[in-house]
């Protein structure tokens, strides 16, 4: 099978990674666990099993949702273009031409019944180094490989989102939508720092930074979101398809670990 690469496809860092992956270079050959450096490749595999499960566990079986009549949300017309029949020119477009058939018969599947089948959502967590001599396992970058299957229901769900994501959107978010610079967002609060200082006002700044942010989002709380955001029962129901079957092994020198269920989280 075929793997999509989920990163950015211009990344240097990602590309000269995978590269280094390819040629076999970026090898972990030992770690510190509790405290102790260890070499023995099956306790390596072990730990580094137990790490990511562990991290991708949803722990707060309950948590609290945010209720608001204030999100921005879909109308009927663009709710149901989202949830239209897949066509095969759109299966088409989002990949290619090469068994293209088969590909739709997959996508209307998916399509009636808002889950893939077992093995279709397996990726692959590779670590790369991000600097020389890194011990522990949290120090590693974790890029995922996944089946082309699932890349394609995901591209042809993306290019649906974009035609709607702009009414959701607020126009003073300056990330992740076309158009829009994330980094507008340091220019404003540098903007602002000089303006309270010229003028001598009190301003209150507070940023919140996440721990691997898009790793830890709750499920039950992303469908709340998407709920309250006009989004229709068949979109819910494949968004969290996408997520509620997904699995993943870590890659350890080449070598899988165990599987393990994916519990939170986007990435």
């Amino acid at each position: 099978m075929k793997v999509g690469r989920l990163c950015h496809p211009r990344s240097h860092f990602v590309n000269k990674a995978l590269k280094a992956l390819e040629a076999g270079t970026q090898q972990i050959y030992g770690l510190v666990i509790n405290g102790e450096w260890v070499t023995d490749a099956q306790t390596i595999k072990q730990e580094t099993f137990k790490f990511y499960h562990n991290k991708f566990r949803e722990k707060w079986l309950v948590r609290s949702k945010l209720i608001s009549s204030k999100f921005r949300t879909l109308d009927l017309n663009a709710s149901n273009e989202l949830e239209a029949p897949f066509s095969l020119d759109e299966i088409k477009k989002a990949y290619w031409n090469l068994l293209h058939l088969d590909i739709f018969a997959f996508a209307k599947h998916f399509e009636q019944h808002g889950r893939f089948s077992p093995g279709c959502n397996l990726s692959f967590i590779t670590l790369v180094l991000k600097l020389k001599d890194l011990l522990i396992l949290g120090d590693f970058r974790p890029i995922s490989l996944i089946g082309c299957m699932y890349k394609v229901i995901e591209k042809a769900l993306a290019n649906r989102l974009k035609l709607v994501i702009e009414l959701n959107i607020d126009q003073v978010q300056t990330a992740f939508v076309d158009g829009r610079n994330i980094l507008d967002g340091p220019l404003i609060v540098n903007e602002l720092c000089s303006w309270a200082k010229k003028t001598k006002n009190q301003i209150l700044l507070f940023k919140v930074d996440f721990d691997k942010a898009f790793n830890s989002i709750n499920w039950g709380y992303l469908e709340s979101i998407i709920i309250q955001m006009g989004y229709g029962d068949k979109w819910r129901r494949w968004i969290m398809g996408c997520l509620t079957s997904a699995r993943a092994s870590v890659q350890i020198n080449g070598s899988p670990t165990k599987e393990f269920a994916m519990e939170k989280g986007v990435q």
